[in-house]
């Protein structure tokens, strides 16, 4: 009898203290940056952003390589998605081409604020419990 009521607790306190799943990935914003391709002798190229506005300090963010019929396709539009972002935030960005003998001068700071963050639906409580009171 002894046994079971101590089984009985320790199932208790299992449940009790089971900890809850984790929450999904709180959500991010994306940017979208799109340019021309004037050249076509390039290997690939450069991203660059700042979070400090378009005069700030640009860091090297992505590398883009192009593949042997994107270096013969002048004029095409190269895309590169800027994932995980900040809400709210201003983001600038500059693009450069380079190949075997170097790097292009970049462009000029192109600049987007990500949109506010979307009001999300709480997660429900988990664990709970319920005593009767004698």
């Amino acid at each position: 009898m002894k046994k079971l009521i101590v089984v009985a607790l320790i199932l208790d306190l299992m449940l009790f203290f089971t900890s809850p799943a984790l929450p999904a990935a709180a959500p991010t914003a994306t940017l979208t940056l799109g340019w021309t391709d004037t050249s076509d002798n390039e290997d690939g190229f450069r991203v660059y952003r700042s979070t400090t506005g378009p005069a700030g300090t640009f860091t090297l963010l992505a590398t883009v390589l192009s593949d042997a019929a994107g270096k013969l396709n002048v004029g095409r539009t190269v895309t590169y998605v800027d994932t995980g972002l900040a809400f709210s935030t201003q983001y600038c960005y500059q693009i450069s081409s380079f190949n075997a003998a170097g790097e292009s001068a970049r462009t000029a700071p192109g600049c987007a604020t990500t949109t506010a963050a979307p009001i999300v639906v709480p997660t429900p409580p988990v664990n709970l419990t319920v005593t009767v009171n004698q």
